[in-house]
């Protein structure tokens, strides 16, 4: 018999705030915590493009899907140096 995990808890209460990459914590009403949300998001569904048949042969979309991926991992480390330069997310 598979025993269920059914109560998941920290045991540290939540005080309505979220661990970045970079070991800092925001709030999670920030709208730094929503952008990452709708990027990664973004990033499903492009994933999910690139997965089709059709669409495999077209590099654009997995470029776009690489952008946006660098674009996130940036927005989850705000306090460190961008090292890419400015203007070089093109297709």
């Amino acid at each position: 018999m598979v025993k269920r995990i059914t109560k998941v808890t920290t045991k540290s209460g939540d005080d309505g705030s979220t661990g970045m990459a970079d070991g800092t914590r925001v709030q999670k009403s920030n709208l730094l915590v929503q952008a990452i949300g709708e990027l990664d998001e973004l990033n499903s569904w492009i994933g999910f493009l690139c997965s089709l048949d059709e669409l495999s042969e077209h590099k654009d979309i997995y470029k776009t899907y690489k952008i946006v991926f660098l674009i996130l991992a940036e927005c989850l480390q705000p306090n460190l140096k961008c090292h890419y330069k400015k203007n070089t997310y093109s297709l």
